[in-house]
Formats: C-alpha cells, structure tokens, sequence
C-alpha cells in the first residue's frame, strides 16, 4: 500500500542521508547491531507514512515490498527503538543535549540547506517559537499552561518552511528561556549553508534587550511581539491623536474600527532605541477611561516601514504556528514515545529530519500544486499508490497501478 515511498527512499539515498547519520553518531559496539541509520531511517519512513508512535513500526516491519524498495535487509523491533532512542539521549536534566543529538541536528540542518540553495535564497526570516507537549510519564514536568509535559523551542525558514533548529526541553522551562542562544544557534546553521538572516519574527517571550542588541548589532531587521508594560503604555498615551491611522489589512481593506500608530521607545537595558508600532482597537463597551476603550496589539521593530507593513509582516508568523502543527500532528510529535527527556530529544530531532525531507519532497522533487499540499494530503495522493516488486534478469522493478502513474514516478525518481 506504500508504493510512493520509492520517493522518500531515492531522496535519503541520492542526498547521503544514511551516510551523514552514520558519520555524526556512534556505530554499535557489536557487528551485530544495527547502524545509527538504520535506526533512522526506519523511524524517518515511520513518520513519512503516518506512523505516530514507535509501536506503529510492526506494520511496516511485515511490509516485504516497502523492505525490498528501501533497502532494509530488517527493520529494528520496536524494543530495539526505544532502548536505542535512550541510549543516544544522553545524561537527564532540563535540556535534551547529547552529541547524538547535536550530530542529528546537524543532519536535519543539511537537509534545510540543500533545499534552500535548490531555491536560491541567500537571505532568510528566521521564525521561533515554542510548542508544549503533552507527557503521559511521570518524568514530565509541570508547563506554565497547567498540564505536565515537554517542550520544543523551534526555529523555522519563514518563507519555505525548513526547520533551522530545534531545541527540547521540560515543560518548566521558560519560553522565554535561552531564546538570545538559541537564535545565535540557528544563526550559525544559516550560515554554515552559506545564508543570511535578513529579519527575525518572533512573540512576546523573546522581547529581550539582549536580543534587540544582537540583532542591531548583527544587522538584522527584527520583528517582536512587546509587552503591554508600564513603560509601553505610558508611550502608547503620549501618541497625539493625529498621528493614528485607520488600519487597512493586507487586502486593502480598510477598518474603521482599527487604527494604527508608532512611538520611539527604549528598555533599561537595550543599548538603542526602537520603534513600538501600535494596533489599536475599538473595544464595545466604552470605559470612562479612554485608553481602556480600546484594546492593544503592540510590536517592537528597528524597521523603517510604514506601521501597516510591520503589521502585514508580522501577522505571517502565522506560517511559523503551521509548520509547527505540521511537524506536531504530521510527523509524531504529538505525542512522545519515552519516559526519558534525552530519549524524546532524539525522536524530536528525527521527526525533524523527516519533516524538512518532506518539506524538500513536495518543494524540489514534486513541485507544482503539491508544494502547497500538507502531509496528509501526499500520503494520500503519492506515498499510498498501490505498486509491486517484479524480478527480471536478476533486478527489481518497481511496477504501479498505470501507465500514467508509472510515468509520473519514472519522471520523479529520475
């Protein structure tokens, strides 16, 4: 039922996926153990096929035809999995940090830039943000939303989606937490693919003076949610009622009812001042104060843009909260398969690696109106095509329901 798959296996094969892992972790103490990417790749076609858990394995374990078309000689049982997931994790604390797990990264990062110079983008949005996950074991740690669990602080690509970095931690970390190095991180990946960041998009838990610091100083434009503090709001009144705008969306589409401004600010610690671009709205029921008879959306650029634009461009975080859910419900994070954070991390950064070779499938190898498809959607319509093994002359062909269907694949695998 998987005959697509002939396309995840052409890619991890023609952009040396399986070479990279095994070069980046540790090989088995024994002959008789499997090699890092084996582990890997089995858990990356797992995830590529709708697997949400390490139990979902045995399904493709009694697949013979998805075997002989990716190369597994066997896959690894289900209790190999874990123990392997745990073992590379590394020592317990609050960050899941290992060298397997740095090795990973790197492997997912290669992926993000190989995709990225395919489109030939020399500079990029770096979009970061934070996911909570839910934890059924008791090593989880209560979350600042009330349920205990894990977390995973994640920097995107704006514009295509690629996952730059990723970082898993407990759910008592602070998504304000480690947010000026996680940036630098993702900074140095960019540009060890020979990129730039251009802008950094990011909400209210990276409104850091630390962080408006790095960005003047490296010469990126930055655009971050502010907090609605003292300081903030004593700005937003001294704005004179002239200067507010009605607020006209990105469709041209104007709102009465919204209105726009912009006043320069500066926090105790940042060593220049900046823009604070206001969104206000009208709220329902008037107060007999009037900065409480409108609500506010507050955003803090070094941006020469009009405050309409700095909103337009804003607002597009919206992607990054997409390929969040993307990687979260398409690619098993939803939920976790280990009691253990180090564990977890690895099967994180894997289920990373296998959301940017998606993410690099639909953009460069399909193309067309499927780089807007989402991974439900491919499974159905690629990786679900019914194919069989036929033998001739000693060597395995690979055979679809169709002409049509044949060529199409002949035409991808090429």
């Amino acid at each position: 039922p998987f005959g697509g798959s002939a396309i995840i296996f052409d890619q991890i094969e023609k952009l040396g996926i399986g070479e990279k892992i095994d070069k980046e972790l540790n090989k088995p103490g024994s002959n008789r153990g499997y090699s890092p990417s084996v582990y890997v790749k089995s858990l990356i076609t797992l995830l590529h096929l709708g697997g949400e858990n390490i139990k979902d394995m045995e399904k493709l374990s009694s697949d013979e035809v998805l075997k002989e078309m990716g190369g597994f000689k066997k896959i690894p049982h289900i209790s190999s999995i874990g123990d392997w997931l745990v073992r590379q994790g590394g020592e317990e604390g609050d960050y899941a940090r290992s060298a397997a797990i740095e090795g990973l990264g790197k492997v997912m990062t290669y992926i993000s830039g190989v995709g990225l110079k395919e489109e030939a983008r020399r500079a990029v949005t770096l979009d970061i943000d934070a996911t909570m996950i839910k934890g059924e074991k008791y090593e989880s740690k209560k979350t600042y939303k009330g349920f205990r669990g894990m977390s995973s602080l994640m920097g995107f690509e704006g514009e295509n989606g690629y996952c730059v970095g990723e970082e898993f931690r407990n759910g008592n970390i602070s998504p304000a937490t480690g947010n000026l190095e996680f940036i630098e991180k993702c900074k140095s990946n960019i540009n060890n693919n020979g990129m730039a960041i251009r802008r950094l998009r990011a909400d209210s838990a990276s409104y850091q003076a630390k962080i408006i610091n790095y960005c003047e100083a490296e010469g990126i434009k930055y655009y971050i949610g502010a907090d609605l503090d003292e300081s903030v709001m004593k700005g937003i009144k001294r704005i004179p009622e002239s200067e507010w705008k009605i607020y006209t969306d990105r469709d041209g589409i104007r709102d009465s009812k919204r209105e726009v401004a912009s006043f320069v600010h500066c926090m105790n610690k940042s060593d220049n001042s900046f823009r604070i671009v206001v969104l206000r709205e009208e709220m329902e029921e008037e107060s007999l104060f009037k900065e409480y008879n409108y609500k506010y959306r507050v955003i803090a650029t070094n941006s020469e843009e009009e405050p309409e634009r700095v909103i337009h461009f804003y607002n597009e975080r919206g992607n990054c909260e997409r390929y969040i859910k993307e990687a979260k419900y398409g690619f098993g994070l939803r939920r976790l398969p280990s009691g253990s954070l180090g564990g977890n991390g690895v099967w994180s950064k894997i289920a990373m690696i296998a959301y940017n070779l998606f993410i690099y499938i639909k953009r460069i190898i399909l193309k067309g109106e499927y780089r807007k498809k989402i991974s439900k959607s491919i499974r159905y319509l690629i990786y679900s095509v019914p194919a069989k093994i036929s033998r001739h002359s000693g060597k395995s062909i690979v055979l679809y329901c169709n002409d049509k269907l044949y060529n199409q694949f002949r035409e991808w695998l090429l």
